[in-house]
């Protein structure tokens, strides 16, 4: 069986999923981002397939999103894509951290994992913290300066189909 839990790691809100019989035992650990727009939630089948391998997964809220969204829909505040990115990259080792202090994750074997704006985030991540063992990005550029021109030149952005 697998358990979800609802938690919160330094006023982040995050979905911590494990298999019931290992929920107190030191084990790898995967964050998972979710992607532009979406919230934790969204991402709950990704943590339930990696949980079921034997993994411990956090999938945080990121920042205007879900539970920390502030004013205008997050699909109408595109020019805080990289706002948003920053906040991830930034609040990652505090999750890890938190759940390294509990005995709860092994530092030597940290993944991280993401859809979209959370793939986007993943790659950033690999180049800030080099004791992250392993990622998988799902769908996302890992090359932000490309990806930042193509964003603000698409039809995509402009609204024209």
């Amino acid at each position: 069986m697998i358990t979800v839990k609802h938690e919160y790691i330094n006023g982040i809100p995050l979905l911590e999923v494990v298999l019931t019989e290992k929920m107190n035992e030191t084990l790898p650990t995967v964050v998972f981002y979710h992607g532009w727009t979406n919230f934790k939630e969204s991402s709950l089948v990704h943590g339930y397939e990696i949980a079921k391998k034997g993994f411990r997964v956090l999938i945080p809220e990121a920042y205007l999103h879900g539970e920390r969204s502030k004013g205008a829909p997050v699909n109408e505040r595109s020019l805080e894509f990289w706002d948003v990115v920053q906040h991830n990259i930034v609040e990652f080792p505090s999750l890890i951290e938190q759940y390294v202090k509990a005995g709860l994750t092994d530092q030597s074997r940290v993944g991280v994992a993401g859809l979209s704006m959370g793939g986007v985030t993943t790659s950033a991540i690999l180049t800030q913290y080099s004791w992250v063992k392993t990622a998988v990005v799902l769908m996302g550029s890992p090359s932000p300066i490309p990806f930042s021109k193509w964003l603000l030149t698409s039809k995509w952005q402009q609204g024209v189909e």
